[in-house]
C-alpha cells in the first residue's frame, strides 16, 4: 500500500513505486509461469499497473538526471 504523499520523502515514494512495480511483475510472472490461476482480466490489470508505474519511475529518473546535469554545468 502506498503511503500518503504528504507524509513521506520523495526518495521513499520512489522506492515504494519501484517496490509496487516489482510486486506486480512478480505476480504477473507467477500467473504466467504457473498458469493454474491465469485470468486475462487480472493479467491485463497487472500489465497496465506495471506500464503506469514504469512511466512514473522513468519520469522521476529523467528529472533527477536533468537536475544533476544542470548542477554539474553550473
Amino acid at each position: 500500500m502506498l503511503t500518503s504523499i504528504y507524509e513521506t520523502s520523495a526518495t521513499h515514494l520512489y522506492r515504494e513505486l519501484v517496490g509496487e512495480r516489482q510486486d506486480n511483475v512478480e505476480a504477473l510472472t507467477n500467473m504466467i509461469i504457473k498458469g493454474d490461476r491465469f485470468n486475462d482480466d487480472e493479467a491485463l490489470t497487472y500489465s497496465v499497473r506495471i506500464q503506469l508505474l514504469t512511466e512514473y519511475i522513468d519520469e522521476i529518473e529523467a528529472k533527477e538526471k536533468a537536475a544533476d546535469a544542470k548542477m554539474s554545468d553550473d
